[in-house]
């Protein structure tokens, strides 16, 4: 995945439970079958009790999405599981709910590293 490191991917606009925009597109390499995990962040910093000294931010897990619609400055992420029961429901019946968690406006996404795809065959 070539995305640029130097922008941060965010939650542009929520258009449902199941379907998002991220702001990168074709510009930044994204591309049909790419997928991402989405998260938010806590509201709370975590401070380490011995040294007092911040230890960030928790990421809140939303879930995980393939592009399904890619623009030049922007793409659409589609919620994606991979469950078994999941993928033995749409096995079965063609489709399936699956839905991110509370996805925001603001959000941040980041490649799934254990699931980079492409839409290219090998």
């Amino acid at each position: 995945m070539l995305l640029s490191a130097s922008k941060s991917i965010r939650v542009a606009e929520v258009l449902s439970t199941s379907q998002i925009v991220l702001n990168v597109g074709k510009n930044e390499g994204v591309q049909n079958g790419y997928e991402l995990i989405v998260y938010g962040l806590s509201d709370k910093e975590i401070i380490d009790p011995e040294t007092n000294k911040s230890l960030g931010y928790l990421e809140l897990y939303r879930g995980v999405g393939r592009v399904i619609y890619v623009h030049d400055t922007m793409c659409i992420l589609q919620a994606f599981d991979y469950s078994a029961r999941t993928q033995l429901q749409l096995s079965a019946t063609g489709k399936c709910d699956v839905a991110f968690n509370n996805p925001q406006t603001g959000d941040y996404a980041k490649p799934n590293a254990t699931k980079v795809r492409s839409s290219k065959k090998n």
